[in-house]
């Protein structure tokens, strides 16, 4: 909600292509792990499997070879654990 404050809103097309594959990822999390597990990704990539992991209440670790990624991954799933309920 808008309560959450205004520093964490990210516009909305940087969010909608990623919509499906959260929910993807997020499936599978809570089919193969529980709360508090540890997910590893080694091909982290932006960090979608990540995100999913967090927003589940589980800690993640991932790798990821091209180091441009890794900022936008860091700062994608920082979002989604400062935003939960938005990816409810």
């Amino acid at each position: 909600g808008m309560s959450s404050g205004h520093k964490n809103l990210q516009p909305q097309q940087n969010t909608h292509p990623t919509v499906k594959p959260i929910k993807l990822m997020k499936a599978l999390i809570e089919e193969f792990t529980e709360q508090g597990s540890i997910v590893f990704d080694p091909f982290m990539g932006s960090g979608t499997t990540g995100m999913a992991a967090v927003v589940l209440d589980r800690d993640f670790i991932g790798c990821e070879l091209t180091p441009e990624y890794i900022p936008l991954a860091n700062t994608r799933i920082q979002y989604a654990k400062d935003n939960r309920e938005a990816f409810q």
